[in-house]
C-alpha cells in the first residue's frame, strides 16, 4: 500500500512538473517571440524615417527566418529543455508596396496637419535660381529601375470631363479638397514632402524636378511630365473659359452679332461655335502664360479678369482657317467696325489660383491608388538617387509574421509598426 501510494504521489509530482514546464516554455516562447518581433522591427531604414517619416525594414522571408533562428538559439538555449523544431516566416501582406499598408504608414507618419493648414505653412519655398540647368530634363531609361517601381508604368491619367460643371461655384483650392476624406492625408503628404516645377521642400537632392507633375502624369521623362500637365491645365482653362463666354451676356451677344455679320443666315450658328471656341482657347493660352510666371488665374473669369479681345480672335488662324472666301471678305470689310470693349483689364488677380494650386486640384482628381503608387515611385527613385543604387521597395515590410514550433506545439506571432 505504501509503495502504491508513493508511486501515485510520484506520478502526480511528475505530471505537475511537466505541466509547469510546459507553461513555463509557453510563457518564455510568447515573451521572447514578442522580443524577437521587436528586434526585427527595430531594424527599420533610418533614411526612410528621416526623409519621409516611413517606418519599414528591409528583409526577405529567408533572411528574417535566419535572424529568428539565431535569436531563438541564443535566447532559449538550456531553458526548461525547450526544443525549437522549426521557425517559419510569413511576410505576405506586409509589403510596403501594398497601397493599404502604405496608407497606414502615412497615417502613422506623424502628419496630423490638414492640407488647408499646410497651405498657410512655410514647408515649401521657391526653387533657387542656381539649380542645374539640366535639372527638370532628366529621363529614367533603365528598364530594371522602371520595372522595380511600385507603379510599374501605370498610365492612368486625370479625367477632366465635366470639370467645368463642378467648378462654377468654387473659387479656392480648398473648395476642391474639402471632400477628400482619407485622401486628405495623401494630399498633405504630397504637399509636405515633394516638389513641383516652381517650388521645393527641404534641401535634400531629388532626381526629378517635377515631382507633383510625375504623380499626375507618371512619365519617366521629367520634361514630358511638365509639358503634359500644362496641356491638362490648358484643357481645363479652355473648358472654363468657354463656359464663361456662354454665361456672360455681353460676350455672348457680341459673338452672335459678329457671326451674323460675317456669315449671314443659317451658317451663323456654326460660326458662333468657331469664334467661341477660338476665343476660349486664346484666353486659355494667356492663362497658361500667366501661370508660368507664377501669376494667379481665377477659376471662373469675370469682366475685369478677362484678358483677350475679339479682334485678336477674328484674326487668328483658328477662325480664319475655318471660314470660306466670302466670309473672310466680309470679315476684312467689317473688322474695323467690331468693338473690342468686351476685353477686360486683365490685371493681376490677388484671389486667383497659382500654378501649384491648380496642380493640387489635378492631384485631387487623380485616382487614389494611382496617386499612392506614384508617391511610392518617387520615394524609391530618391532613395536610389541619395543612398542605395539597388533600393527596391518591394523588399521592405511594415510588419513581421512568423510561427515557432517548441516542444511539439506551434506559437504564432504577428507585429506591425504603430
Amino acid at each position: 500500500m505504501l509503495s502504491l501510494a508513493f508511486l501515485a504521489f510520484a506520478l502526480c509530482m511528475a505530471g505537475a512538473i511537466d505541466i509547469s514546464r510546459r507553461l513555463a516554455v509557453k510563457s518564455e516562447v510568447n515573451s521572447y517571440g514578442r522580443v524577437w518581433s521587436g528586434a526585427v522591427l527595430s531594424e527599420y531604414d533610418r533614411h526612410l524615417v528621416e526623409d519621409y517619416r516611413i517606418l519599414a525594414y528591409r528583409g526577405l522571408d529567408c533572411e528574417i527566418a535566419s535572424k529568428l533562428k539565431d535569436y531563438a538559439d541564443f535566447s532559449m538555449k538550456g531553458l526548461m529543455n525547450a526544443k525549437i523544431s522549426g521557425i517559419d516566416t510569413n511576410l505576405y501582406g506586409m509589403e510596403l508596396t501594398d497601397p493599404d499598408n502604405f496608407r497606414m504608414s502615412l497615417k502613422n507618419s506623424e502628419l496630423s496637419s490638414s492640407i488647408s493648414a499646410l497651405l498657410g505653412s512655410g514647408v515649401r519655398h521657391s526653387r533657387p535660381a542656381s539649380e542645374d540647368e539640366l535639372f527638370g530634363r532628366r529621363v529614367i531609361r533603365n528598364k530594371a529601375v522602371l520595372n522595380s517601381l511600385p507603379s510599374r508604368g501605370d498610365s492612368s491619367s486625370v479625367n477632366l470631363d465635366g470639370f467645368e460643371d463642378t467648378a462654377e461655384d468654387k473659387s479656392e483650392v480648398t473648395d476642391f479638397l474639402g471632400s477628400l476624406g482619407d485622401s486628405a492625408i495623401e494630399m498633405a503628404y504630397i504637399y509636405q514632402y515633394f516638389g513641383s516645377h516652381n517650388e521645393c521642400t527641404g534641401d535634400k537632392p531629388t532626381l526629378l524636378r517635377n515631382e507633383w507633375e510625375y504623380i499626375i502624369c507618371g512619365k519617366a521623362d521629367d520634361a514630358r511630365n511638365y509639358k503634359s500637365v500644362k496641356n491638362k491645365l490648358f484643357v481645363m482653362r479652355n473648358a472654363l473659359n468657354l463656359a464663361y463666354l456662354y454665361k456672360d451676356s455681353g460676350k455672348r451677344e457680341l459673338i452672335i452679332t459678329v457671326s451674323e455679320l460675317i456669315t449671314p443666315g443659317p451658317a451663323a450658328a456654326a460660326t458662333q461655335a468657331i469664334i467661341a471656341e477660338a476665343w476660349a482657347a486664346i484666353e486659355a493660352a494667356e492663362d497658361i502664360r500667366t501661370l508660368d510666371k507664377n501669376g494667379r488665374v481665377p477659376i471662373m473669369k469675370s469682366d475685369d479678369t478677362w484678358k483677350t479681345d475679339i479682334r485678336s480672335v477674328l484674326k487668328s488662324d483658328d477662325v480664319t482657317g475655318k471660314l470660306d472666301d466670302e466670309a473672310k471678305e466680309l470679315l476684312n470689310e467689317n473688322i474695323d467696325q467690331i468693338s473690342d470693349d468686351q476685353k477686360g483689364k486683365g490685371e493681376s488677380i490677388s484671389n486667383g489660383l497659382r500654378y501649384e494650386e491648380y496642380l493640387l486640384i489635378l492631384l485631387s482628381m487623380t485616382g487614389s491608388n494611382t496617386r499612392i503608387l506614384r508617391i511610392m515611385d518617387l520615394i524609391s527613385i530618391n532613395m536610389r538617387y541619395r543612398y542605395y543604387e539597388d533600393f527596391n521597395m518591394s523588399e521592405y515590410h511594415t510588419g513581421v509574421g512568423f510561427s515557432i514550433k517548441a516542444n511539439g506545439r506551434q506559437y504564432d506571432f504577428e507585429e506591425n509598426y504603430e
